[in-house]
């Protein structure tokens, strides 16, 4: 249940998936991990995919392309949702929202004290150079990963 990773002195129970990630110490209990690059995990019921932060603690959420570089970390609630976007103008942009919310009925609704609606993202991203984009995600990630 764990692939091409290294997950240090964390647990990954036999119902969870952990591929391509690196943890520094925790556990991942019925959880899908992939890309993962996490100091501390502590996450059950979750879907973490391209993540890369000091701290992820939570039960029942997703994250998305998430860079996190702060102390406290993530700390996930059941049901939230959390997807980063590089924008050209405005660089890191954590998008968040719930497994509640229809994204089709809030698509011009700045959810979750978003800075930006999901149309607002599209909108921007219209003419968005996407290697200029990866290139920001991955300085970014870079910079968190040589601290963990």
């Amino acid at each position: 249940n764990t692939f091409q990773s290294n997950v240090g002195s964390a647990t990954v129970d036999a119902d969870s998936l952990c591929a391509g990630s690196a943890f520094g110490s925790g556990s991942v209990a019925n959880s899908v991990v992939v890309g993962g690059k996490i100091g501390k995990v502590e996450v059950t019921n979750c879907l973490l995919v391209n993540v890369t932060a000091r701290r992820v603690v939570g039960t029942g959420g997703i994250l998305y392309n998430v860079v996190d570089d702060s102390e406290e970390g993530i700390v996930l609630s059941d049901g939230d949702v959390r997807a980063d976007v590089f924008l050209p103008e405005q660089g890191h942009t954590p998008m968040r929202s719930s497994l509640s919310t229809d994204g089709g009925k809030a698509w011009k609704v700045k959810v979750c004290d978003n800075a930006h609606s999901f149309e607002d993202v599209y909108t921007i991203n219209q003419n968005a150079d996407v290697a200029v984009a990866v290139k920001q995600q991955r300085e970014a990630a870079s910079k968190v990963q040589h601290g963990l």
